[in-house]
């Protein structure tokens, strides 16, 4: 989006992908509503691996994938979308608004708001569609100092639309007892 420096008109490029699952009358009380709760009309599938290697009595690596999967909504779908629209806003016309009468300005707003959409051409379908649960990967690893205190440095990854975002932690951990642990890290 980007503002003309003389007129401050208004110039962007949108593309816009929304898609939605049973929210056509989404109200704060249907969050409360058991039946979209507990709807069972968007199925998937998830999976989790990992394993732990034990290199000797001081020294554990492990590794795992967590929430490989993906899920097909196709209760009720709703889609939003354009596609590489270019638009431009003007703004609104301030005397236009102030010379109406007080119960008509929600209705001159209102009318910008639909002129906005018109100008981006949004298109409104009901496709199912699918979404990738955000899969996390972790690689780790733990050295023993003494049986009470270890060393830890734990390396995840965030899978994102085709991207990995990475995190590196280092940490240490002190048992206390039976019942208390003391840890502290560093991400």
């Amino acid at each position: 989006l980007n503002t003309d420096p003389v007129s401050f008109k208004l110039y962007g490029v949108s593309t816009l992908q929304l898609n939605t699952s049973g929210m056509q009358q989404f109200s704060g009380d249907s969050l409360t509503q058991m039946s979209y709760l507990f709807n069972r009309g968007n199925n998937g599938w998830g999976a989790d691996i990992g394993a732990e290697y034990v290199f000797d009595e001081k020294i554990r690596f492990s590794a795992s994938v967590i929430d490989i999967g993906r899920i097909h909504w196709k209760y009720k779908p709703v889609n939003y979308a354009n596609h590489k629209q270019a638009y431009s806003f003007d703004g609104i016309r301030i005397n236009q608004l102030l010379n109406q009468n007080p119960d008509s300005l929600d209705s001159g707003i209102e009318m910008y708001v639909d002129s906005i959409a018109k100008v981006m051409k949004i298109e409104e379908r009901n496709d199912p569609y699918y979404s990738r649960l955000p899969s996390r990967m972790f690689l780790g690893g733990t050295y023993m100092l003494n049986p009470s205190t270890d060393l830890y440095l734990l390396m995840m990854g965030n899978f994102f639309q085709g991207k990995v975002y990475p995190t590196v932690t280092a940490g240490f951990s002190k048992r206390l007892g039976t019942h208390f642990d003391f840890t502290s890290n560093w991400s």
